[in-house]
Order: structure tokens, then C-alpha cells, then sequence
């Protein structure tokens, strides 16, 4: 599978082509662009893949059998990928580097997790029809 960036201009026009297929395996279930498109994050059960051109980050999640990823989105252009997972657990990621910049438990049954074009509004929806938005800001972490 592939995703195809395309001029707003001319849509006939195609300006770039990313493969999507996980290059570890495993269903994709989910993927997240950038505002540019030029970094994708591809969310299986396992893990996240954040891809920027030819690098490719790979982010597991807890380790426990039973925690899967839920959903991915997004933000600061492509540097934080946001992920909750079956545990409850809204995990923010640094994109390009192994670490994990802050996390909270959103409670049960996260479905969806999205951010605003600037980055700095996270919103998780939950499966009981309620959404929690947290404000977001750069850290020097």
C-alpha cells in the first residue's frame, strides 16, 4: 500500500509517493501525516513506525501482551507521535530520537487520538462519548 501526496493546485499531479506497508510486518491499522506529509507514522497493534524520507523510527508499546495501540496522530510537524493504547495510556513520543516525553492515563476505552494543526492542542475521544483535550507546549527535555 502507499500514500500519495498531491499538489493542492493541480490534485492530477502527484508530488510524491510513500510506501506504507510496515517494513516489520503486521497490519497497518492507522496512519498520521504530517501538515507537510513528508513524515508519516504508520500504527500496527505492536508498535508505531514513524517514517521522515528513508529514516524509519520504530516505537513499541508497553511490552505486555494485552496492551495494543489504539490509534496515532501527529504533531509539532512530524517531531512528537502521540499514541493511546488499550491501556488507557496517551503516550507522546519524540519522533526522531528512543524517548518518551510524557504520558497520562486518559482513562477506559480510548478510541481516537487527533491534534490540532498547530501542535498544540492533543484531543483523545473515548469509547463513553467523552473527549479530553490537553494542552500541549514545546519542552527543552
Amino acid at each position: 500500500p502507499a500514500v500519495e501526496r498531491r499538489d493542492p493546485t493541480d490534485p492530477s499531479r502527484v508530488l510524491a509517493t510513500l510506501d506504507v506497508a510496515s517494513p516489520e510486518g503486521g497490519e497497518v491499522i492507522e496512519l498520521a501525516t504530517s501538515a507537510s506529509g513528508e513524515v508519516v507514522a504508520m500504527l500496527t497493534a505492536e508498535r508505531v513506525e514513524v517514517r521522515r524520507g528513508e529514516q524509519l523510527r520504530t516505537i513499541p508499546f508497553t511490552g505486555w501482551a494485552e496492551i495494543v495501540g489504539v490509534s496515532v496522530a501527529l504533531g509539532r510537524g512530524g517531531e512528537v507521535a502521540f499514541t493511546v493504547e488499550s491501556s488507557g495510556m496517551l503516550v507522546a513520543h519524540a519522533a526522531n530520537e528512543e524517548r518518551t516525553l510524557a504520558s497520562v492515563d486518559v482513562g477506559a476505552y480510548p478510541v481516537a487520538v487527533r491534534t490540532d494543526a498547530t501542535g498544540s492542542l492533543v484531543v483523545v475521544g473515548r469509547s463513553d462519548a467523552y473527549l479530553i483535550a490537553y494542552a500541549c507546549a514545546p519542552s527543552d527535555r
